[in-house]
């Protein structure tokens, strides 16, 4: 800067010498320092044109700093060209270098900023999914299965074994054989002997043993319920040894009143319950 300075200071005393030696028409010399002192002073103007910018630019960048500073703007650069302002930015956003370029332009002096290059992109902001860990289901505990009771299977009532010697049929023949007495007898009937004799056959083919149990009608007095209802078993049983029939085999046994089949208070209910049943001993 002070050498250029130097320089123009002395191209401007050459300029006016050349000036001087015009102003004498009459010096053999004057045309040759008319052009001598042409091309003086267009060298000096382009001297002062280069000081010129060389002193504009050495103010203005040191003010453009300045002002940014005091503006906050951090991460731009600036230099200059003449008057002409030139912004970079080193990493700042396209809002910073748009703010800095309004400030730099507003400096006395400045004739244009421009912004060289590519504002900086602003770095994406990641977003940390903050979504939990999806909480695991419990298995579920089974239920345990109760394993049902099994129902019992009734044991059957087992049949009994038929009479030695008989079918069922005539098991249930000589059953339901049921002789009745008069009132106050102890004989048997025409009708109860028929009935008996035709049990007679089926017992003479067999061995079973046979209950003979005799009952009475009401009222009857107490202390001969029993050996009355037993005379009248007995009546049957000797009928049946009459004919044949082992002794041994015949169960005589009298209940009194108990176990009507039929009402006492009438007179068919009571001739109903003067009996003797039989039934077959398996």
């Amino acid at each position: 800067m002070a050498l250029l300075e130097r320089d123009l200071t002395f191209r401007r005393q050459l300029a006016m010498e050349g000036v001087r030696c015009m102003s004498d028409e009459k010096n053999p010399e004057s045309k040759a320092g008319i052009a001598f002192t042409a091309v003086l002073l267009a060298g000096t103007l382009a001297a002062g044109s280069l000081l010129g910018q060389a002193v504009t630019a050495a103010s203005l960048k040191p003010a453009a700093i300045a002002a940014l500073e005091q503006a906050e703007i951090t991460g731009v650069g600036v230099s200059f060209k003449g008057r002409e302002a030139y912004l970079t930015g080193n990493g700042a956003t396209a809002a910073e270098l748009a703010q800095a370029k309004q400030v730099v332009e507003s400096l006395q002096g400045v004739r244009w900023a421009v912004i060289v290059g590519e504002p900086a992109s602003p770095s994406p902001t990641v977003t940390t999914s903050s979504t939990p860990a999806p909480t695991p289901t419990p298995t579920p505990t089974p239920t345990p299965t109760s394993t049902p009771t099994p129902t019992p299977t009734p044991t059957p009532t087992p049949t009994p074994p038929l009479a030695p010697g008989l079918t069922p049929d005539e098991v249930a023949q000589i059953n339901s054989t049921e002789p009745k007495f008069g009132n106050g007898s102890y004989d048997l009937t025409e009708e109860a002997e028929a009935w008996l004799d035709d049990i007679l056959p089926l017992l003479a083919k067999s061995d079973v043993s046979v209950a003979i149990d005799g009952y009475l009608s009401a009222p009857h007095k107490a202390e001969n319920r029993e050996a009355d209802s037993t005379r009248r078993a007995q009546s049957v049983a000797d009928y049946l040894v009459l004919h044949g029939i082992d002794p041994d085999r015949l169960i005589v046994t009298g209940h009194g009143t108990k176990d009507p089949v039929a009402s006492n208070d009438t007179a068919n209910g009571r001739a109903a319950n003067r009996r003797v049943t039989l039934t077959v001993n398996s």
